[in-house]
């Protein structure tokens, strides 16, 4: 399908001339099957010369190339490229400013697209700026009980974790935690919003060494992971909790998370989290005096090290 539609592309450029309005159709049909077999660079050159097209015959400033440039730096980022994803929302936003005001929920919702771009690239204060502006937006437009407020209380929270203010962050994350609980009911949280900001409030005390409050954070991410049928998050969380109760000497109860978790990596050929599973499985054997399994665990990862660089 995608090289039918790369011919039939060249041939309405032929056709109706390269900047003609008449080859967006197959172009965005073209873009829509780059991004359903997750080719991304294919999908970033069909995307720029729609823009480009559009750009000949459209003022750049139309409302049309804030989506535009809003899928252009979603589809760069999931690719890895971020200081052109940034850009890209960045146009996105001058667009949406100049034609909806400054104060537009939708102004909010490329802010807080510019942000979390912007923290990646570590631009926490940059980031942070960026998330308070749409934090105020959709304060004055939702509410403060919003679910999509609490989007962005969790986004500063993971400004907060960046930046090792895990107090802070901790604040954020349950000002979102209350506003799930009490507007999602668990058999409708099919995004799993309850699970992950558990999830997330569990890495914050962690940071803190409360293995305490994380054990029950952790602990309620993996029950609405599972709900949903979310295994790969269960997982996470529960190789998290695992640590949080070796943290706290229940040796028995993480080392059974700890195994759990090391089958289905190992299953999945997902050598790097094997790795880190294993790795954490020998420090438990040594600290609880099994010094022959720490030995055999440990000499399975050097064994497994050899054979990725081989």
């Amino acid at each position: 399908a995608i090289e039918l539609l790369k011919k039939a592309v060249a041939i309405e450029a032929s056709s109706n001339g390269s900047t003609s309005m008449k080859n967006i159709a197959t172009l965005r049909l073209l873009t829509d099957w780059y991004h359903a077999v997750v080719d991304r660079p294919g999908a970033i050159g069909s995307l720029r010369r729609i823009i480009e097209i559009t750009e000949s015959n459209i003022k750049a400033s139309d409302l049309t190339f804030s989506p535009l440039h809003t899928e252009l730096g979603h589809t760069y980022d999931g690719n890895g490229d971020l200081h052109e994803a940034l850009e890209s929302h960045l146009r996105a936003l001058v667009v949406e400013e100049m034609n909806r005001g400054p104060s537009h929920p939708d102004v909010a919702t490329t802010l807080n697209n510019v942000a979390l771009v912007q923290l990646q690239l570590m631009k926490t204060e940059e980031a942070m700026a960026s998330l308070d502006k749409a934090r105020a937006i959709r304060e004055s437009v939702f509410g403060v009980n919003h679910l999509k407020t609490a989007e962005l209380y969790s986004n500063i929270g993971d400004v907060f974790m960046a930046e090792k203010k895990h107090v802070k962050a901790l604040r954020q994350y349950n000002l979102a935690k209350d506003i799930r609980e009490n507007d999602i009911a668990p058999e409708d949280d099919s995004s799993n919003l309850r699970a992950i900001i558990n999830h997330k409030i569990g890495l914050a005390h962690m940071e803190r060494c409360d293995f305490n409050q994380a054990v029950p954070a952790f602990e309620m991410a993996v029950i609405e992971f599972k709900r949903h049928h979310e295994y790969g998050g269960a997982t996470n969380s529960e190789y998290w909790l695992g640590k949080a109760l070796h943290s706290r000497s229940s040796y028995r109860e993480a080392l059974r998370l700890y195994r759990g978790c090391l089958r289905l990596y190992e299953k999945q050929a997902d050598r790097t989290m094997f790795q880190l599973v294993a790795a954490d499985i020998g420090l438990l054997y040594q600290e609880t005096g099994e010094f022959s399994k720490a030995r055999d665990m440990f000499l399975k990862l050097v064994q497994l090290q050899e054979d990725i660089h081989m």
